[in-house]
């Protein structure tokens, strides 16, 4: 601004009194200190409208240097914060997907033999509809308790920048020495900033991707709830004829081996999993799924009545069909369990994986 100088300031240039033939004066808006306006080759009339006009602003040629680097390091920061007001948008649509994916889930009228089509579109138990509900009630807390920070530490950027400011130029005012840029503290107080704020859009990325993943793998399992596999059951080599024959072999072995009472109709859908290979001679596994989860039940419940079958069946496998990541933790117990038996020296106990898919354990036996 442009104005008569108090009495008793000098020229911070010149350091020289101000006097009425020294021409017009000047104030730097930034520093707040006066100059002759010859000083800084500011010429009289350009003074008139800095002190005519308010909004008009005016530095010495000391604070024009760092205003110039300061309104970089401004646009550096409305760039970034955009960055950061996108990854929240993008958040919160994922949140709103995932609700939306929850509240999609209905519950099958059927409490038993939901097969794969009414899973995939959604009917699922209640109990899995109220624990799924309750991981996005948790999610949900968690991001928007992450989101407020996320604000709040946006909002401080701009607060906690100018407070850096203000202190860098009291402190190069008052001390007269070399100093830090006011470019790189503002740009040093931003990262610090927009590094809190970028691991808590992290937190909550990963939040929601663990929970679509639980909630995908509880959808698969409830599909093939009604499933088992068994292993080496004879092929037939014709396609026209495999189908009526696994059916066959199926039932007979409910029926005659388990002494169950298992119909055709029970039988929902009956598969080969894998490849026909006219090469290989090995019999591909087979895939049953039963119209109600009781039957599937009552199956597994019997298992140990083939020990004492004949040959047809004695030397098949029986499990239950099981998720990936089921299966995973199933081979890792197994191998488990072999080095146990590995380990121990005196050969009394064998190990056993037992139980349900996704409850799995290992069982030690005391060999006879």
């Amino acid at each position: 601004m442009a104005s008569s100088a108090k009495k008793g300031i000098k020229c911070a240039q010149c350091n020289k009194d101000f006097g009425k033939k020294d021409g017009s004066t000047i104030q730097c808006d930034a520093c707040n200190e006066w100059f002759h306006s010859a000083c800084q080759n500011v010429p009289d009339d350009h003074c008139e409208v800095f002190g005519k006009y308010d909004s008009v602003k005016w530095y010495c040629e000391k604070c024009n240097k760092s205003v110039e680097k300061l309104w970089t390091v401004i646009t550096q920061i409305t760039v970034r914060h955009d960055k950061v007001e996108e990854e929240i948008d993008k958040i919160k649509k994922a949140m709103a997907r995932l609700e939306t994916d929850n509240q999609s889930i209905k519950p099958s009228n059927s409490t038993t033999g939901k097969n794969i089509e009414e899973i995939m579109e959604g009917k699922l138990p209640d109990a899995l509809i109220a624990r799924i509900g309750k991981e996005i009630e948790k999610v949900t807390k968690s991001v928007t308790i992450d989101l407020g920070t996320v604000k709040e530490d946006l909002k401080k950027v701009k607060s906690d920048t100018e407070q850096k400011i203000v202190a860098a130029i009291e402190t190069k005012l008052e001390e007269g020495v070399q100093k830090p840029s006011f470019a790189s503290i503002v740009a040093q107080q931003v990262d610090s900033q927009f590094t809190k704020v970028s691991g808590d859009l992290n937190k909550v990325q990963q939040v929601l991707e663990e929970t679509k993943k639980m909630a995908d793998e509880e959808k698969d399992r409830e599909g093939r709830s009604n499933n088992i596999i068994m292993y080496r059951v004879p092929e037939c080599s014709t396609a026209e004829g495999r189908v009526k024959h696994d059916k066959s072999f199926s039932v007979e072995l409910f029926n005659t081996v388990m002494e169950l009472d298992v119909k055709d109709e029970d039988l929902r859908s009956i598969f080969r999993l894998g490849k026909w290979d006219s090469r290989n001679s090995t019999n591909r596994p087979l895939l049953i799924q039963f119209r109600e989860k009781a039957i599937k039940n009552r199956v597994m419940e019997s298992l140990s009545k083939l020990k004492n079958a004949s040959d047809r069946f004695k030397n098949l496998s029986i499990t239950h069909d099981m998720t990936k990541n089921e299966r995973s933790e199933c081979k890792r117990l197994v191998e488990e369990a072999k080095q146990k038996e590995s380990d121990d020296q005196q050969g009394e106990f064998i190990w056993r994986v037992r139980g349900l898919p996704g409850q799995l354990k290992l069982i030690r036996f005391r060999k006879h």
